[in-house]
Formats: C-alpha cells, sequence, structure tokens
C-alpha cells in the first residue's frame, strides 16, 4: 500500500532550540513553506515543528513501513513516539523514514523538526516539508524504494525494447515480478515475467510499433510492476539520447538545439511549497516563449516536477549541488557535504532515473573547489562514478555548470567529465573547442541581463544597471558585467554555433532572492517576473525560438509630450512597420539569423495617441500586428482568468487571475499603481497576490497590494468541494471587479494537503499612488545655449488625486548620474534648469509614494552647446560611471559605480577634474570586490595613452560584503593640483563606486 500523506499535519514555528512540548500548533498544509508567509523576515532563523498521527493495525509488524519525504529543507530529524528515526540534512533530496519494526498498534506520533538557519542560501530557500510526503506499507519482502530501472533503446525490424531492473528488498531470495507496459490509451503493449537472481530480476519487454518520446511528440507508456501484492508503475518514454562533440545533441537520430531556461524552485506567491498547476504554468509560459529545456537550478527538483516535464515535453538538465567543500554562505550544505554527498547522489539519480525528460546529471554549479582545490578532478571522477553506479546504462550524462572555464582547475574538470556546461564561457567555446575536440560543449548559464516589467530607463544605448527606482530597464539596457552584452547576441550566437549543444538562459523566471544589482527582495533576470507576467524580453526571444509569427512593441505609450522615446519591436518577420497614429514612422528590415538585424528600432518624440507595428513577409504580405495605445487615469478594475475559468475540486487546482485597471475608455492602463483588495466567495480560497516587483514591501499571503505596471496576479485554489464561485477585485475611486468560476467535481489524490488561503489583512487607508509625473516644458528651449541658457518646466501628478508628495528634481546624465553640466534652480509650480557646460542632460523629476526610495521617475532631453566643456569636482564625490574613457574590459556597477572585467588590465578615466590652487594628496575610492581577496589599484595623473604617469599603486584587501561598497582612504605620494586628468587600472573583477579626495 502506497499512500499520500500530506493530510492531517500541524505546524509550529518556535525560535530556534525551542520547547515544542508547549507549543501552539495549528493545522498546515503539505507542502508546505513556512518562511514565506513572513516576507519581511523571509531568512528568519527558526525550528519548524510538524507533527501527525500514523494508525497501525494489531498486526502491524508484519509489514515493512516507512515514509518517504519528497524533500524538507533543511537539516531536518524525523521522530516515532518520540524516538529519532533519521537525520537528513540536503533540503532537496528525496528520503525515506524506515519505521519497520517500530510501528505499534493503534496511533503512532510521527514529528518532524526542521532546523533553519541562515545563511543557507544564495536566493530564497523556504523551508519546511515543501514537496509530498508519501506512507508506503509493503510484505517484508517487495520492491526496493527507487528499485525499478528502465532503459529504453531501438531494436530490430523498427520496434524498440524496454529493458527493466526490479531490486528487490527485505528477507527471502528469489521471486517473480509481473511487468505490463501499456500505451498512453491503457492497451496492452507487452508483458514479461522476471525472475529474480538474489535480489535483482531483469526482463526485457518489445513494443513492435513504438511512438517516441521527444519534446514535440512527448508520448507515455506505463509500466507496472507486480510482487507479492505491491503494485509499482511507471511512466516510460522510448526516446535515445546522442551526444556530439562537433554537431550537438542528438534525440531519436534527430538534432535538436537546446533553448532552455533555468528555472528556481520558488512559485512565487506560493513560495518553496511546490505546487503541480503552478509548475506546469510555468512550463507553459516557456515552451511558447520557444524553451525546450529546463535546467534545475541548482537542486534536484520535486518529483512531480519531473514528471510533469515528462507530459509536457521539456528536456532537463537535473542538477545535484550548488557546492561542494567549499561553502558560498555560512550555513548551506558544504558543512554536510564530505558525510553526505554518496547518499544524495544515490537518492538523487535512484529517483529521478527513469524520467525520459532527464537527459542530463549536473554534478554541480559554479563550484569553486574546481578552480581553488588540487583533489578537484579526483572529486569530479568521484562523483561522476556514483552517478553512473545508479545510472549505469546512462539514460543521462554527467556534467556540470561552470563559471571558472577559463582557468586550468575547472578545465581538469570538464575533461574528466567530457561534457562541459559553460557558465558565461560563450568567448571560451572556439579555443576550447580546437584544444578539447572531444569535448561537448554548452552554455549551462548564459544571459544575465536585467529586466523589470514594464520599467523603461532612457536612453536604451546608455547601459544603466542601478536606477533611483530599484528597478531595472526592460530596454535590455541593464547589462551586468559577467553577463551577455545584449539578448540577440547570446542567443543567435548560440544558434549559429553548430558544435554548441544549446544553452540555458539566466533565468526563464523571475526568483525570490538575489536581487542583484539592489538589496530589494527577488532577482530581476527573467524573461517573466515572479508572478509570471511576461516582460518585453520574452518576446524577443520567442521571436528568435519561436517560428510562430509574432510582433511586439517593446515599450508602453504614456509619457511627456516631446519626450524622445526608444522605441525595439521584435518581430521575426522580413521587415517591420511602425506607425504613429496612422503615420508611417518608416520601415526597418528583420533578418533574426544577424544580433545587428534582429531587432528593429525607432527613436521617436512623444505623442498621444495608437503606436502600431506590422510584420511584413519577404512578399510584403503582413504576417502580425500590435498596438500600444496613449491612456488616462485608472477608473475601473479587471479580473480575467488565464486559460480557463474553472477548477477542479481536488484540493490542489490553482487558477491565475490577472487583474488590471482600465481608463474612462476601456483602455488598460499601463503604469497603474493602485491598491487592489482581492476577496473570494465560495468553494475556493485566494491563495496570494504577486505583482512581480522586486521593490515592493507588501507581503505575498495577503489579500490586498499593488497594481505594479498595470497588473497584480491573484493565485486562488480549490477545496474539495464543488459549486460556484466568485473572485471580486475593489480600489479606492475606481469601479470594482467580479469573476465567476465554475469549480467541477473531482477525485482528488487521497490523502492530499487542503490548500491553505491567506489571512484577511487588517483594513488600513492607503494612499492613491502617483503613476506618473507629467513634466511639461512652459519656457525655454530644448536646446540651451550661452545666449538662450535657461529653460522652466513644471510638474504634477498623476493621477490628480495622488496623495500629495514632494517632487524631487535633477539634471542628469544618460546613465542617471547628477551632470556637471547643468543647474537645477526651483520656480514657481516647478523648477528652472541652466546649462553650465556642454552635453546632454535629462531633467529628472522623482517621486517616492512613501518608499524610501523612487518609485516613479520622469524626464525630458536637452541639449547643452557653446558653454564649453564642464569640470568635475573631487571634493564632492565622483561616480564611477561619469569615466569619459576606457582601455580594457569595463562596464556599469551597481549604485553608478564602474566595473573592472578582470580580463587583463583595464582602465578607466576622468578628464577635467579641478582640484584647484591647493590641490589634495588623499583619496577616498569605496569598493565591492566579490571574493575577498587583495586587489591593487593604479592611480595615474595625466591620459595614459598621451603623457600621462602612475603616481601609486594602492593595496585594498576587506572581507567581502555582497553588493556593498567600502571605502578605504590613503595618502598618495603626489598631490594633485588644478586641473587634472585621473585614471584608475586594475587587474581584478571589481567595482568602483567612485572617488574623491579630501579637501584641505
Amino acid at each position: 500500500m502506497k499512500r499520500l500523506i500530506n493530510d492531517g499535519w500541524e505546524f509550529a514555528r518556535l525560535a530556534p532550540g525551542g520547547d515544542a512540548a508547549g507549543a501552539a500548533w495549528r493545522p498546515v498544509a503539505v507542502p508546505h513553506d513556512f518562511l514565506i508567509w513572513d516576507a519581511g523576515d523571509l531568512y528568519a532563523d527558526a525550528d519548524g515543528w510538524y507533527r501527525r498521527t500514523l494508525s497501525a493495525p494489531e498486526d502491524c509488524d508484519r509489514y515493512a513501513w516507512r515514509v518517504r519525504f519528497d524533500g524538507v529543507y533543511m537539516d531536518c530529524d524525523v521522530l516515532l513516539n518520540g524516538e529519532k528515526v533519521v537525520t537528513h540534512r540536503y533540503g532537496y533530496t528525496a528520503f525515506d523514514a524506515d519505521l519497520t519494526g517500530l510501528m505499534r498498534p493503534g496511533d503512532n506520533a510521527l514529528r518532524v523538526l526542521v532546523r533553519h538557519r541562515s545563511p543557507n542560501s544564495r536566493w530564497y530557500s523556504g523551508a519546511g516539508l515543501f514537496r509530498d510526503v508519501t506512507l508506503h506499507v509493503l510484505p517484508p519482502r517487495h520492491i526496493a524504494p527507487d528499485g525499478l530501472y528502465v532503459r529504453t533503446a531501438p531494436g530490430e525490424g523498427g520496434a524498440w525494447t524496454v529493458r527493466v531492473d526490479v531490486e528487490l528488498a527485505g528477507p527471502g531470495e528469489g521471486g517473480e515480478v509481473r511487468l505490463h507496459l501499456s500505451d498512453a490509451g491503457g492497451r496492452t503493449v507487452s508483458e514479461a515475467v522476471a525472475l529474480a537472481q538474489g535480489d535483482v530480476a531483469r526482463a526485457e519487454l518489445t513494443v513492435p510499433e513504438p511512438r517516441l518520446w521527444s519534446p514535440d511528440s512527448p508520448y507515455l507508456y506505463t509500466l507496472t510492476a507486480d510482487f507479492g501484492g505491491q503494485r509499482e508503475a511507471l511512466a516510460v518514454g522510448l526516446r535515445q539520447t546522442r551526444f556530439d562533440p562537433d554537431r550537438g545533441f542528438f534525440l531519436n537520430g534527430e538534432h535538436v538545439k537546446l533553448k532552455g531556461v533555468c528555472l528556481h524552485h520558488d512559485l512565487g506567491a506560493l513560495g518553496a511549497a511546490f505546487n503541480a498547476e503552478a509548475f506546469a504554468r510555468q512550463l507553459r509560459l516557456m515552451k511558447r516563449m520557444g524553451a525546450n529545456a529546463l535546467r534545475t537550478t541548482h537542486n534536484p527538483p520535486a518529483a512531480r516536477a519531473l514528471e510533469l516535464c515528462d507530459r509536457m515535453g521539456v528536456l532537463v538538465v537535473d542538477e545535484g549541488f550548488d557546492m561542494w567543500r567549499i561553502p558560498k554562505t555560512e550555513l548551506d550544505y558544504a558543512r554536510f557535504f564530505d558525510d553526505c554527498w554518496r547518499d544524495d547522489v544515490r537518492a538523487w539519480v535512484r529517483r529521478d532515473r527513469n524520467h525520459p525528460c532527464v537527459i542530463l546529471w549536473s554534478i554541480g554549479n559554479e563550484i569553486f573547489d574546481t578552480h581553488a582545490s588540487p583533489d578537484a578532478p579526483t572529486l569530479t571522477a568521484a562523483l561522476k562514478a556514483e552517478v553512473e553506479r545508479w545510472d549505469p546504462e546512462a539514460n543521462a550524462r554527467a556534467t556540470h555548470g561552470n563559471n571558472y572555464m577559463p582557468w586550468e582547475g575547472a578545465q581538469r574538470c570538464a575533461d574528466v567529465l567530457k561534457l562541459a556546461g559553460y557558465n558565461y564561457g560563450e568567448k571560451l567555446y572556439a579555443a576550447h573547442h580546437a584544444a578539447h575536440p572531444d569535448w561537448v560543449i554548452y552554455g549551462s548559464e548564459t544571459s544575465s541581463i536585467l529586466f523589470s516589467r514594464g520599467v523603461y530607463h532612457f536612453p536604451a544605448s546608455a547601459n544603466i544597471i542601478c536606477e533611483e527606482d530599484m528597478q531595472c530597464s526592460s530596454l535590455g539596457n541593464s547589462t551586468t558585467a559577467w553577463g551577455a552584452p545584449d539578448m540577440a547576441r547570446c542567443i543567435i550566437g548560440d544558434l549559429n554555433t553548430p558544435y554548441s549543444m544549446g544553452q540555458f538562459l539566466w533565468s526563464g523566471i523571475d526568483y525570490i532572492g538575489e536581487p542583484t544589482p539592489y538589496t530589494t527582495r527577488s532577482s530581476y533576470f527573467g524573461m517573466a517576473d515572479t508572478a509570471g507576467f511576461p516582460k518585453d524580453v520574452y518576446y524577443q526571444v520567442k521571436a528568435l525560438w519561436n517560428p510562430e509569427p509574432m510582433v511586439h512593441i517593446g515599450v508602453t505609450w504614456d509619457w511627456n509630450e516631446g519626450q524622445m522615446i526608444d522605441v525595439p519591436v521584435y518581430a521575426n518577420g522580413a521587415r517591420v512597420a511602425l506607425l504613429l497614429n496612422g503615420e508611417s514612422l518608416g520601415v526597418r528590415e528583420i533578418d533574426v539569423r544577424v544580433p545587428e538585424n534582429s531587432v528593429a528600432w525607432w527613436r521617436v518624440p512623444y505623442a498621444p495617441g495608437v503606436l502600431e507595428a506590422v510584420a511584413l513577409d519577404a512578399e510584403g504580405h503582413e504576417i502580425a500586428r500590435d498596438a500600444v495605445y496613449s491612456h488616462g487615469d485608472s477608473a475601473a478594475l479587471t479580473l480575467a482568468a488565464e486559460a480557463r475559468d474553472w477548477l477542479l475540486s481536488d484540493g490542489e487546482d490553482v487558477i491565475f487571475i490577472d487583474i488590471g485597471a482600465v481608463d474612462g475608455q476601456g483602455r488598460p492602463v499601463s503604469n497603474a499603481a493602485d491598491r487592489v483588495r482581492v476577496s473570494v466567495e465560495g468553494p475556493v480560497r485566494l491563495l496570494g497576490l504577486d505583482n512581480g516587483d522586486s521593490a515592493d514591501v507588501d507581503g505575498y499571503k495577503v489579500d490586498a497590494r499593488c497594481l505594479f505596471n498595470g497588473r497584480l496576479l491573484a493565485m486562488v485554489g480549490a477545496t474539495d468541494a464543488a459549486g460556484e464561485a466568485v473572485v471580486r477585485a475593489e480600489a479606492p475611486g475606481l469601479k470594482g471587479a467580479a469573476l465567476k468560476l465554475t469549480v467541477r467535481p473531482a477525485e482528488g489524490r487521497p490523502g492530499h494537503g487542503a490548500l491553505q488561503g491567506v489571512e484577511p489583512a487588517k483594513p488600513r487607508e492607503a494612499p492613491v499612488c502617483a503613476r506618473r509625473i507629467d513634466l511639461r516644458r512652459v519656457s525655454g528651449g530644448a536646446v540651451l545655449t550661452p545666449q538662450a541658457p535657461e529653460a522652466r518646466f513644471e510638474a504634477r501628478l498623476l493621477p490628480e488625486n495622488a496623495a500629495p508628495q514632494p517632487i524631487a528634481y535633477s539634471a542628469v546624465n544618460a546613465l542617471g548620474i547628477e551632470s556637471p553640466a547643468a543647474q537645477v534652480l526651483p520656480a514657481p509650480d516647478g523648477v528652472t534648469v541652466r546649462g553650465l557646460g556642454d552635453g546632454q542632460v535629462w531633467l529628472r523629476a522623482v517621486a517616492n509614494n512613501g518608499y524610501p526610495h523612487a518609485r516613479v521617475i520622469s524626464q525630458i532631453e536637452l541639449t547643452l552647446t557653446g558653454f564649453g566643456a564642464p569640470k568635475l569636482d573631487p571634493y564632492g564625490f565622483i561616480a564611477g560611471g561619469l569615466y569619459d574613457f576606457s582601455i580594457g574590459s569595463i562596464a556599469s556597477g551597481n549604485e553608478k559605480g564602474v566595473a573592472f572585467g578582470g580580463d587583463g588590465e583595464s582602465m578607466v578615466g576622468f578628464h577635467r577634474v579641478d582640484f584647484g590652487p591647493v590641490g589634495s594628496d588623499e583619496i577616498t575610492i569605496p569598493i565591492f570586490e566579490l571574493g575577498g581577496d587583495p586587489v591593487e589599484i593604479d592611480v595615474w595623473v595625466g591620459d595614459p595613452r598621451d603623457g600621462g604617469h602612475r603616481v601609486a599603486r594602492l593595496r585594498y584587501h576587506k572581507k567581502s560584503i555582497w553588493n556593498t561598497y567600502q571605502a578605504e582612504t590613503w595618502k598618495l605620494p603626489e598631490r594633485f593640483v588644478g586641473e587634472q586628468t585621473v585614471a584608475f587600472a586594475m587587474r581584478e573583477k571589481v567595482q568602483v563606486k567612485g572617488f574623491c579626495f579630501t579637501r584641505e
């Protein structure tokens, strides 16, 4: 007997080391993540206690008992009747608590203690019984846990064979296992009887008219194995893989380019608690984009996740570890690795080895040991051997995802594997392919470009990695120092590399944690946000990966009158036409095989109305059309269910509802920020709200949140009852909305947990947030000169009833750094901009909406000419991003700084730094160094390319703090006087926020 036991659990959360005897217990649903409920402290130290009762008959000693935990995060004890049965350290591998001989007739107390201590992960892990729990009651001699092993291969005459090993456990010997293979319609295909030799029974079944498994046609057979009253069932896909160093990956003899994404295990507002429908939604979203593969970063996934990949046709790199012996955080799995890795590899591979979707076993991601430890190749070989011990027929091959491939250590490990995953190492491919012709190469992690849905930081030509609003630009101009320079080159470059198996974009969907480049809540790397709403880049990838005709305008249409707007259009036709209010803005040629021609770009002065893009084929026929509209303020809310307006009353089904706002004419309000309260009626529960905004401070398990750029997701879950349900949305001053749902009768999985709804938030007065600042020129021109040096601007908050708040003004350069070329002076109802030096500046107006940082940014461009070049003040602070010349590998850094690439020597320089007649010889530099290693900084005076000289080589060495600049002050051997050029050279991968000198 095998039964799900997600039901009947109670939970108590205690301080570390707390006594559970006096705890306040409450019923919970399993899978359960006990951290997601407190969005204010998602990484809190805590002990999580779970308890339920197991009932046993009088003759319970006649059976073998075990409880399978598919995942418990992390470091847990399982106790039965007060006695510890097993300790399991790793949070992502399945394990069994063997209760044989320990069960008593009647009720037995099963308890699980989870010790969550931070920091134990680089991302949000969640904590608790976050995957299925299953009870197995078996005869003494039985099929061992994960004891079926299946291999499929082509046979003679077009038939395929299914070879099956059945591992038996328990007292006794021999035995007969009956095997039955049926097709997707339940019809018998083949049968066999396997006679055990010792503890293994083997047989071979023949499939005479096979239907093969592939991403395009994920056909599954069902294998059942019967032994002594026990029945085990397994989905079987007929498929054969081949990995070719020169041509990449082949499935069933056909070449397949891996178009993959990396996905973490959290599910947005559901946290780490696994839900099949929520994960299936992620897979559907990625497949519509054109993805055919998934890398499970950076750990084994839930068992049901792989079942979905089997059914939906998604190839999988199943990853085991994010660290070996050298830790990445203080309390991560490295502290247990030496004691546990063999058991965890066994559990990982045995559970997952029969899935047709799994083609690769990744034994580690970005493992520092491979770079720093001389015995790493030996450990790599040991891990590979352990994988092959449990998958000897190579249903999948061992690999790694490595960001240390430029160096010898990682290359030696790759040579052990012969199947090398490169993290951000595309520039190494050609040389390594030539030097190692037996290696199979692919991009295990690529891109790492940052995007916030619906946020646009102009101009697109500037790499703006950090901004006041704590968001990243959807124009693709927020690129990291280590990632791809742009998405087109990332994807097309791989498609044009025949020996690359493909790549896995970082990441398919935003995830909670790792909020580079800010200290916010979730990441910005995804093609979709944590709510599963596609970003503009999603459509760019779709144009390159999915041949279905499409076009998408990659910007919204509500700006300041006359503001210059960069308009990217993503399409997979031959050309694209753009029209504003019916007037043509021109036609651009498109070629998705050439990065420079794969996106159509315009730069357009904003005017209200409708902006349309029309994609044309080579003959000039329209194949797709898209439009964006100007709009007014929010007038009403809208509710729309994704894909379907019904649920199943199975207790686990979830429906996803898109909440938006429209203006008085029914047009979607692209930047709406209204606070919405959601309620449900009938046999459903509100499970959580998510708007995809990393900088939002509201919780996930709440019934009220703000729209972020016009959208909010409500997750609504089924109960065990059928009937009619209603979801309602309300917001102050807006017309509310209601959506009717049907809950259809359905049988749930016996033993499933009852999904938990949110706890209603206390009503509170929420100010109406500004969605935009309307910035208008009232005098002066767009070009300032010494003859006409000023322009005056007025600003107003929209909507008109937005909460009163101050508007902050500044004149910035293209990177959003305050510019020395202009001065902003107060004026009635606005400001006056006065020119001081030549250049392009943007007048910026900012509102915070009650946050400690900007939430709304509005700006308009000005040209300043005839004033002469502006000077820099070294006694204030000169941001690193203000450099005006560079040598080597240089990129934008966090907080308007500059990032040195570490790929040989690189340099940045600053002209016209005015030290005055007294000057200074004391410099302060804030530095963010990732590894805690010593860093050398060369300081130059004068342009190194034209007579400059090095003044000093400074040494910096501090313990690294992630995303944090730490300042150091040095006395220089030479005083800087008058107007000078200052330059800095480095050889390490370091970010410099800027510099200042001490005034004397």
